[in-house]
C-alpha cells in the first residue's frame, strides 16, 4: 500500500504535462492553417488603408473599369484635344457608299418610270404605213417616156400619192429617259401598172421601190405616266439614189384608142397634153433627205411599247416633199441588267 500511494503523485503530474503539450500542439497546427491576415473567429476585419490600391477585379473595387489608351476621362466633361474627330473614309468606304447611292437611284428610277424605257437600254422597232403623199414641181417621170413626136413627157407639179406601202425598221440606244438615237431603214414599194405600153426609144419601166437609211434622233416632249409625246428628226441618204418615190397613176387605156368618149371626142392614149398615160410611173426624190416628225408612244411594259408618228421628209436634187403616217411596235432590253435587291 505504501509503495502504491507513493507512486501516484508523480504519475498524475506526468499526465497533466502530456495533456498540456498536446493542447499546445493542436493550437499551433490550427494557427498554421489560418490564412495570413485573416482575423480570428468572431473578430471584425480591419479597415483598409486609405491609400491602398485594390485590384480592379477585387471585391474592394466592384465598379472600377479599365480605361484604354486615348479614351476620354470619364470624370471630365470636356474632351481632350483630338478626341472625337472623324477619320477620313477609306476608298473601300467610299466605294461602298457609291454603290449604296447607285442602288438607291436605280430603285427610284424603277419606281418613278414604272414602264418607260430606262436609260442605257437598247431597242429595236418595226413599223410601217400606207398612202403617203408627195408634193413636187414639174418633173420628168422615171420611165423617161415620150410622146409620138419623141418629145419627153413631164409630170405636172402638185400633190400625188407616194406609194401603197412603206416599212420602217430601226435599232437604237436610249441615252437618257428622254433622248434616244437610232439607225432607221425605210423601204417603199410602188407597183407598176401598164396596159399595152410599148417602150419608146430611151424609155424603161419605172422603179418599183426606194430605199433610204437615216440617222434618227427622238426626244420626249411631254410625259404622262406611260405615255410620251415625242419629236423626231432624221437625216440620211439612199444607196439607190432615190430616198422616196412619188406615184404617177395610169389614167388611160391604149386599147380604147379611136373610140369616142362620153364628151364626143376621140379618146387618145397616151395624151401628154392632157397628162394621160397608158402606164403608171414614178417621180423620184433626191439621193439625200431630211425630215421632222411628231408622235406618241405608249409603254405597255419596259420591254414592249407601241408608237405612232406623222412626219415630213424633204429631198434634195430634185426637191420633193413627202408626208407619211407610220405606226408600229418596239422591243427594248438592257445592255447590262441593273441589279435590284
Amino acid at each position: 500500500m505504501k509503495t502504491c500511494c507513493g507512486l501516484f503523485p508523480p504519475l498524475v503530474v506526468l499526465l497533466l504535462v502530456f495533456a498540456l503539450s498536446l493542447q499546445a500542439g493542436v493550437a499551433m497546427a490550427a494557427g498554421d492553417e489560418r490564412q495570413e491576415g485573416a482575423p480570428p473567429t468572431g473578430e471584425a476585419p480591419p479597415p483598409p488603408a486609405a491609400n491602398a490600391a485594390a485590384p480592379i477585379t477585387s471585391a474592394g473595387a466592384p465598379n472600377a473599369m479599365p480605361i484604354g489608351v486615348g479614351a476620354a476621362p470619364t470624370n471630365n466633361p470636356a474632351p481632350s484635344p483630338g478626341w472625337g474627330t472623324v477619320t477620313a473614309p477609306t476608298w473601300e468606304d467610299q466605294a461602298r457608299l457609291e454603290e449604296i447611292n447607285r442602288q438607291a437611284q436605280i430603285d427610284e428610277e424603277w419606281r418613278k418610270y414604272r414602264h418607260r424605257r430606262p436609260a442605257g437600254w437598247v431597242f429595236i422597232s418595226m413599223g410601217g404605213g400606207a398612202f403617203a403623199q408627195t408634193y413636187h414641181g414639174l418633173l420628168s417621170p422615171d420611165s423617161h417616156d415620150s410622146d409620138a413626136s419623141g418629145a419627153p413627157v413631164h409630170v405636172s407639179g402638185g400633190i400625188s400619192a407616194a406609194s401603197i406601202l412603206q416599212l420602217v425598221q430601226e435599232a437604237g440606244y436610249q441615252f437618257t429617259d428622254k433622248f434616244a438615237l437610232s439607225l432607221q431603214a425605210r423601204f417603199q414599194y410602188t407597183p407598176f401598172s401598164s396596159v399595152g405600153w410599148l417602150h419608146p426609144p430611151g424609155a424603161s419601166d419605172p422603179p418599183t421601190y426606194a430605199l433610204a437609211l437615216f440617222l434618227r434622233a427622238q426626244y420626249a416632249l411631254l410625259t404622262a405616266g406611260d405615255f410620251q409625246l415625242f419629236g423626231s428628226g432624221v437625216a440620211g441618204f439612199s444607196p439607190t439614189g432615190k430616198t422616196f418615190l412619188g406615184y404617177v397613176e395610169r389614167n388611160c387605156d391604149m386599147s380604147s384608142n379611136g373610140t369616142v368618149g362620153p364628151d364626143g371626142n376621140q379618146i387618145k392614149c397616151p395624151d401628154p397634153a392632157n397628162h394621160k398615160t397608158g402606164h403608171s410611173d414614178t417621180v423620184s426624190g433626191g439621193p439625200v433627205a431630211v425630215g421632222l416628225g411628231l408622235g406618241v408612244m405608249y409603254h405597255a411594259t419596259r420591254v414592249f411599247s407601241l408608237w405612232t408618228e406623222v412626219r415630213v421628209l424633204s429631198s434634195f436634187g430634185p426637191n420633193m416633199w413627202l408626208a407619211e403616217f407610220n405606226t408600229g411596235l418596239a422591243f427594248a432590253f438592257p445592255v447590262a441588267p441593273a441589279s435590284r435587291r
